[in-house]
């Protein structure tokens, strides 16, 4: 019995003693696209003389965003880099669309090659 009870005594001891780390608490991820996202007052040529427009960023799906109200061409969902860098190539509705988010300001442009090339500039400030 004294047996028993020392066993019993040790194995409480022991719980005391032993204890479990607490799980470090991570961080939730941060979407980089979330700084970007927004209206931009953009100042535009795209309309033959200089114009502003409201260039509507919103996210879309993993790491890409849409641009909306940018004429009358169709943009899809482009993949932007964690640096704000975006670039695609396309045939169709246009065939170059790049540029650069820079803090809260955005710069890209809208290229097409028809029988001559043309290129539309947009430079906009977050509103």
């Amino acid at each position: 019995m004294k047996t028993l009870l020392k066993t019993i005594v040790l194995l409480l001891l022991s719980l005391l003693f032993v204890h479990c780390k607490p799980e470090p608490i991570e961080p939730e991820p941060i979407d980089y696209r979330d700084q970007w996202c927004g209206d931009y007052a953009c100042n535009t040529d795209y309309y033959y003389n200089d114009t502003t427009v409201i260039v509507s960023v919103n996210k879309v799906n993993d790491s890409m965003l849409s641009f909306s109200n940018i004429g009358n061409h169709q943009v899809d969902d482009i993949r932007v880099s964690i640096n704000g860098h975006f670039f695609e190539r396309k045939y169709g509705s246009y065939d170059v669309f790049s540029g650069n988010f820079y803090k809260d300001s955005v710069s890209f442009q809208i290229v097409f090659y028809l029988h001559f090339t043309y290129c539309y500039y947009f430079n906009g400030a977050k509103l």
